[in-house]
């Protein structure tokens, strides 16, 4: 069995200061909280534009391709957009594929 921890009162003083630290570390924490949920949003919008850009330039890509214009060539340096990037920019499939 472990030993019971038997916590000695503050004085008046120490109560205080205590108190205080409790005080400021709760409005920092709310303050960096806030700040975190503003860049989170900013970013989370950024990274759905870059993946617009990229599906689109997939399709673009694909258009020229369907229409005869261009055999494409995929390489590294392409727009290369996987399902999760479509689903993040907005494309929801409209049916499901049986099977």
């Amino acid at each position: 069995m472990s030993p019971r921890i038997i916590p000695i009162p503050l004085s008046g003083d120490l109560s205080k200061a205590q108190a205080k630290g409790l005080r400021h570390a709760d409005g920092l924490h709310d303050t960096y909280f806030e700040q975190s949920k503003l860049i989170r949003g900013a970013a989370e919008a950024k990274i759905s534009e870059a993946d617009r850009l990229e599906c689109e330039g997939w399709n673009a890509l694909m258009w020229a391709w369907a229409t005869g214009e261009m055999r494409p060539v995929i390489d590294d340096r392409q727009a290369n957009p996987t399902i999760d990037k479509a689903i993040n920019r907005g494309h929801r499939p409209t049916k499901s594929i049986p099977g």
